[in-house]
């Protein structure tokens, strides 16, 4: 049996289906055990520390604290990390490939002085970055045997800086689809209209939502400005938005200014499957004007086909997860005019729902999913070629 860490600064609660799908008993050889602070320096929601004091066979999951020292809120050093790289218990070290985590410089290094394999499970290269930023970037992704990405354009881009196909895991990214898929089908079509009846006062018009915090990055005024370009061209539609954040206010006033008090519905912060599924499978189309990250792979996910930006150099890589035409489509970034012209598009031309629904589902069934991910991760670890 060989052994394995996975090393965070601290587990976002929405990875708790990867690494219990990690942490899981299996017949491959390999065992893995999380190490990461237990709480958070931001406002996302972390798996709850008290399953590391569980029995794995009670739903407790095998995993154990490194202390974070934060300096400026920017570099990180872990305290222990160094200890645990010289462990002999473990074969393979797998770090957040974050440049900025001084101690993971040191720890990896050192890892690889004492035989183990190591491996950076990152976002890698997002754009072409030749300046200094890019060249310190490309000597930390050098300390390791193999990445573990996220998304292609990522891999395309290392190959152009030189990096070996051979050492390039393409491990994309998950939620909990084993559970989202039984609550989906679970669901009867006809029941989503009385879930918008229950939102709006004109359930019948086209439905469009967005879920995720609600932050400057993603530009969600834009939601509502294109909203109100399809109203002035005849097409009045329904906006909801499911999540909660500190632009929230700012939404609410442009709401106010735009007089859709009666099309704009704010739901809330809401992290329960069961509640969540409706609403998503309730909309025509999920739109991300900024940032899509995991709205994408949530919408997919029930079948709700997603529109976000084009310019993919400052994308999240799960916009990957989107093909144009079939399961969403792409606006120019920044553009609510162009953005309300693609949303008219796509519910004046997209397939019957239930074709939509299928297709949006099948990229998350084939790899946005955590057992693919797990299948990966072992080639990653046993260094076998990624196929």
């Amino acid at each position: 049996m060989k052994n394995v860490a996975v090393i965070y600064h601290f587990f976002a609660l929405y990875r708790e289906p990867i690494v219990r799908t990690l942490s899981s008993n299996s017949d491959d050889g390999l065992r893995y055990r999380m190490y990461s602070d237990f709480s958070s320096e931001s406002d996302i929601a972390v798996i709850d520390p008290g399953l590391s004091k569980v029995d794995r066979d009670e739903g407790g999951l095998p995993w154990r604290r490194l202390k974070n020292l934060w300096f400026r809120n920017v570099f990180l050093w872990q305290k222990g990390l160094l200890r645990l790289s010289l462990n002999r218990d473990y074969t393979c070290l797998i770090f957040l490939g974050n440049m900025y985590f001084l101690s993971t410089w040191v720890a990896a290094i050192l890892g690889r002085m004492t035989g183990k394999r190591v491996l950076f499970w990152t976002h890698g290269f997002i754009r072409e970055d030749e300046g200094m930023k890019g060249r310190l970037r490309t000597l930390f992704y050098r300390l390791a045997h193999g990445l573990l990405l996220y998304g292609n354009r990522s891999r395309e881009i290392a190959i152009r800086k030189g990096f070996s196909q051979e050492n390039l895991y393409v491990i994309y990214n998950s939620l909990d689809y084993s559970k989202q898929k039984k609550i989906r089908e679970s669901i009867a079509c006809d029941s989503l209209q009385n879930t918008k009846k229950k939102l709006f006062a004109n359930p019948d018009l086209p439905l469009l939502m967005f879920v995720g915090r609600l932050t400057p990055q993603k530009r969600l005024d834009l939601i509502l400005a294109a909203a109100k370009e399809l109203e002035r061209s005849g097409c009045e539609v329904n906006v909801l938005f499911v999540g909660d954040g500190r632009e929230r206010q700012a939404l609410t006033l442009l709401v106010d200014e735009l007089n859709m008090n009666e099309r704009v519905y704010f739901y809330g912060s809401c992290h329960d499957e069961q509640q969540l599924a409706p609403l998503i499978m309730a909309a025509d189309l999920c739109v991300a004007p900024g940032e899509v990250g995991l709205t994408a792979m949530h919408a997919l996910a029930y079948g709700t086909p997603v529109i976000t930006h084009n310019d993919f150099s400052n994308q999240m890589p799960e916009y990957e997860a989107i093909a144009e035409g079939v399961s969403g489509t792409f606006f120019a970034r920044g553009d609510k005019d162009d953005l309300a012209r693609k949303i008219r598009r796509w519910l004046d031309d997209a397939p019957a729902r239930e074709v939509v629904a299928r297709q949006c589902t099948q990229v998350i069934e084939n790899r946005y999913n955590p057992d693919f991910q797990r299948k990966m991760i072992n080639k990653a670890v046993l260094g076998e070629p990624p196929s």
